[in-house]
């Protein structure tokens, strides 16, 4: 049992399935919790769940804008930085990304504009459409774009007749969390996914640190005892933003059902990683000399994870508070 804070897919006392296991690799612990969840989804709801795809984070990030991607419909986020950098447009000319979604469908100037506001309020300076139409592209923006810039995009986009390229510009980081969030919201307003439809995913290679910019100093992105990838054991201190660690999450339609690393097992590289993040050597032998000491002893390469049973059963009965899932009889549909 868990003590968290209540939250929608969190509750003060809920159900996780904890375990560590000894002389393993990711794609160990991975390959054992994917048939742990096949077997369970077909045991319960009689449903036969593909094999999980596994998007590194970086690669989630660009194509979904969100690093627990819902991948239970298309409307990916496309890249288009290149292209429209040829065109007169200056506001697409000065900025680091540009980049649009194409939800295949018509849509009217009052929509357009609530998505605008929409895309405002999350944090971007607007969003930019062009229609595609019999006669090519259409809308304000497109006279600032040449007829070959033009298109390069309808080639890039794949878009079609009646349907709207959404543009957003601006940071790389701006551009993908603002065209993950307008892509959820166009799932749940055109209605693109199926009842009963499930699919999960792996997201691994998380940065190992990031930056607090109120305390000015390098966090754990996940938690301080996840093992850095080889390759940046030897000098993390050095580059903590090119840092990546060996941890992953495991995805169920754009919910994150459990997260699970390789721990570190050198109580030298722990005491590194604990001196990095600001922690005094007495405040780390307050709380965690009784790890540091056993690693002494030869403690095991080994990993694991956590994952959220009373999450994973709100979503299986087709509810999103798991408050429900402990206060309210459920009865599971069958497929």
């Amino acid at each position: 049992m868990r003590d968290e804070d209540l939250r929608a897919d969190r509750q003060p006392e809920h159900m996780q399935f904890d375990f560590e296991m000894s002389f393993v690799t990711s794609d160990d612990i991975r390959e054992f919790v994917e048939g742990l969840y096949k077997h369970l989804f077909k045991e319960v709801l009689n449903i036969k769940l593909d094999k999980f795809p596994v998007f590194t984070y970086k690669e989630a990030m660009e194509r979904f804008g969100v690093d627990k991607p819902d991948t239970r419909f298309g409307l990916e986020l496309i890249d288009v930085t290149d292209i429209v950098k040829k065109s007169d447009f200056s506001v697409f000319k000065k900025v680091e990304a540009v980049k649009c979604i194409n939800p295949e469908k018509d849509l009217s100037r009052k929509e357009l504009d609530k998505y605008i506001d929409f895309c405002q309020k999350n944090g971007a300076k607007g969003m930019a459409w062009m229609r595609v139409s019999s006669k090519g592209l259409e809308s304000s923006i497109v006279k600032y774009f040449s007829t070959d810039v033009q298109k390069e995009l309808l080639k890039r986009t794949k878009a079609k007749k009646e349907s709207i390229l959404m543009f957003v510009a601006g940071s790389n980081k701006t551009v993908n969390e603002n065209l993950g969030k307008l892509r959820l919201k166009l799932r749940d307003d055109l209605d693109l996914v199926k009842k009963n439809d499930f699919k999960m995913c792996w997201v691994k290679d998380f940065p190992l640190f990031s930056w607090n910019e109120d305390k000015e100093r390098w966090d754990p992105e996940h938690h301080m005892f996840t093992m850095p990838k080889q390759e940046f054991v030897k000098d993390f201190e050095k580059r903590p933003e090119e840092v990546i660690g060996d941890l992953w999450d495991l995805v169920l339609n754009g919910t994150e059902l459990g997260s699970g690393s390789i721990r570190v097992s050198s109580p030298e590289l722990q005491e590194r990683i604990m001196k990095f993040i600001g922690m005094t050597k007495q405040e780390a032998k307050e709380k965690f000399g009784f790890l540091l000491e056993a690693y002494e002893y030869g403690g095991p390469v080994h990993g694991g994870m956590g994952l959220g049973l009373d999450r994973t059963v709100a979503l299986m009965a087709g509810l999103h508070d798991i408050r429900a899932v402990s206060y309210t009889h459920l009865t599971l549909p069958t497929n």
